[in-house]
Protein backbone atom coordinates (compact mmCIF):
# COMPACT_ATOMS: atom_id res chain seq x y z
CA UNK A 1 0.00 0.00 0.00
CA UNK A 2 1.51 3.02 -1.16
CA UNK A 3 1.42 6.41 0.71
CA UNK A 4 -0.05 8.30 -2.30
CA UNK A 5 -2.95 5.70 -2.76
CA UNK A 6 -3.93 6.36 0.66
CA UNK A 7 -3.49 10.49 0.06
CA UNK A 8 -5.31 10.03 -3.07
CA UNK A 9 -8.34 8.26 -1.16
CA UNK A 10 -8.13 10.70 1.65
CA UNK A 11 -8.65 13.57 -1.30
CA UNK A 12 -11.10 11.98 -2.74
CA UNK A 13 -13.55 11.29 -0.09
CA UNK A 14 -12.77 14.65 1.62
CA UNK A 15 -13.78 16.31 -1.63
CA UNK A 16 -16.36 14.38 -1.86
CA UNK A 17 -18.41 15.98 1.15
CA UNK A 18 -17.66 19.04 1.21
CA UNK A 19 -19.00 18.59 -3.07
CA UNK A 20 -22.08 16.95 -1.65
CA UNK A 21 -22.74 19.93 1.08
CA UNK A 22 -22.07 22.35 -1.75
CA UNK A 23 -25.00 20.61 -3.77
CA UNK A 24 -27.53 20.36 -0.88
CA UNK A 25 -26.83 23.72 0.83
CA UNK A 26 -30.67 24.06 0.77
CA UNK A 27 -31.17 20.67 2.91
CA UNK A 28 -27.89 21.87 5.12
CA UNK A 29 -28.09 21.83 9.42
CA UNK A 30 -25.81 22.71 11.81
CA UNK A 31 -24.93 20.37 14.40
CA UNK A 32 -23.17 21.24 17.28
CA UNK A 33 -23.24 18.15 18.86
CA UNK A 34 -21.61 14.82 18.28
CA UNK A 35 -21.40 11.25 16.61
CA UNK A 36 -25.28 10.93 15.09
CA UNK A 37 -26.51 13.15 18.28
CA UNK A 38 -25.12 10.50 20.93
CA UNK A 39 -22.44 12.82 22.39
CA UNK A 40 -23.38 16.21 24.02
CA UNK A 41 -23.92 19.43 22.12
CA UNK A 42 -20.48 21.30 22.76
CA UNK A 43 -18.54 21.97 19.71
CA UNK A 44 -15.36 22.67 21.54
CA UNK A 45 -15.03 19.40 23.52
CA UNK A 46 -15.63 17.69 20.03
CA UNK A 47 -13.07 19.64 18.26
CA UNK A 48 -10.88 19.04 21.61
CA UNK A 49 -11.71 15.21 20.66
CA UNK A 50 -10.56 15.15 17.22
CA UNK A 51 -7.66 17.01 17.93
CA UNK A 52 -7.01 14.23 20.35
CA UNK A 53 -8.01 11.27 17.55
CA UNK A 54 -6.40 12.77 14.33
CA UNK A 55 -2.83 12.19 15.49
CA UNK A 56 -3.82 8.29 16.96
CA UNK A 57 -5.16 7.52 13.59
CA UNK A 58 -2.17 8.80 11.57
CA UNK A 59 0.01 6.90 13.86
CA UNK A 60 -2.36 3.27 12.68
CA UNK A 61 -1.81 4.06 9.35
CA UNK A 62 2.19 4.82 9.33
CA UNK A 63 2.67 1.86 12.00
CA UNK A 64 0.14 -0.54 10.59
CA UNK A 65 1.70 -3.41 7.72
CA UNK A 66 -2.06 -4.47 7.05
CA UNK A 67 -3.67 -2.19 3.96
CA UNK A 68 -7.18 -3.36 5.57
CA UNK A 69 -6.16 -1.09 8.97
CA UNK A 70 -4.83 1.50 6.51
CA UNK A 71 -7.96 1.86 4.52
CA UNK A 72 -10.10 2.34 7.21
CA UNK A 73 -7.77 4.54 9.61
CA UNK A 74 -8.12 6.09 6.64
CA UNK A 75 -11.91 6.22 6.42
CA UNK A 76 -12.43 6.92 9.99
CA UNK A 77 -9.95 9.86 9.81
CA UNK A 78 -11.10 11.70 6.42
CA UNK A 79 -14.60 11.22 8.40
CA UNK A 80 -12.87 13.49 12.07
CA UNK A 81 -11.03 16.02 9.44
CA UNK A 82 -14.34 16.67 7.47
CA UNK A 83 -16.13 17.37 10.43
CA UNK A 84 -13.69 19.06 11.95
CA UNK A 85 -13.29 21.34 9.03
CA UNK A 86 -16.91 22.03 9.68
CA UNK A 87 -16.53 22.54 13.08
CA UNK A 88 -13.87 25.51 12.93
CA UNK A 89 -15.56 26.91 9.41
CA UNK A 90 -19.40 26.79 10.44
CA UNK A 91 -19.47 26.38 14.44
CA UNK A 92 -20.57 22.73 13.88
CA UNK A 93 -20.76 20.03 11.47
CA UNK A 94 -23.09 20.68 8.51
CA UNK A 95 -25.41 17.49 8.16
CA UNK A 96 -27.78 17.17 5.43
CA UNK A 97 -31.83 16.85 6.15
CA UNK A 98 -32.89 13.59 4.90
CA UNK A 99 -36.81 12.73 5.35
CA UNK A 100 -38.18 9.43 3.67
CA UNK A 101 -41.97 8.10 4.53
CA UNK A 102 -42.23 10.49 7.09
CA UNK A 103 -38.71 9.56 8.74
CA UNK A 104 -36.07 12.11 9.63
CA UNK A 105 -32.81 12.31 9.81
CA UNK A 106 -29.62 14.22 9.22
CA UNK A 107 -26.19 13.07 8.52
CA UNK A 108 -23.19 13.47 5.89
CA UNK A 109 -20.98 11.86 4.14
CA UNK A 110 -18.49 12.51 6.91
CA UNK A 111 -20.07 10.35 9.63
CA UNK A 112 -20.77 7.52 6.60
CA UNK A 113 -16.61 7.04 6.05
CA UNK A 114 -16.36 7.10 10.11
CA UNK A 115 -18.95 3.98 10.40
CA UNK A 116 -17.26 3.01 7.51
CA UNK A 117 -14.16 2.97 8.57
CA UNK A 118 -14.78 1.45 12.15
CA UNK A 119 -16.47 -1.44 10.51
CA UNK A 120 -13.74 -1.94 8.24
CA UNK A 121 -11.47 -1.91 11.75
CA UNK A 122 -13.57 -4.25 13.44
CA UNK A 123 -13.55 -7.23 10.87
CA UNK A 124 -9.40 -6.40 10.40
CA UNK A 125 -9.33 -7.26 13.65
CA UNK A 126 -11.74 -10.19 13.31
CA UNK A 127 -10.01 -12.17 11.04
CA UNK A 128 -12.27 -12.60 8.52
CA UNK A 129 -10.35 -11.19 5.95
CA UNK A 130 -7.51 -12.11 3.63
Amino acid sequence: MKKRELILLFAVLFLADRIVKLYFDKLLLTNTGGFYGLAPSSNIIMIFVSVIIIPLLFVAILKSKRAIVKYGAVFVLTGIVANLTDRILFGGVLDIKIIIFNFSNALNLADIYIVTGIIILIVSSLGLHD
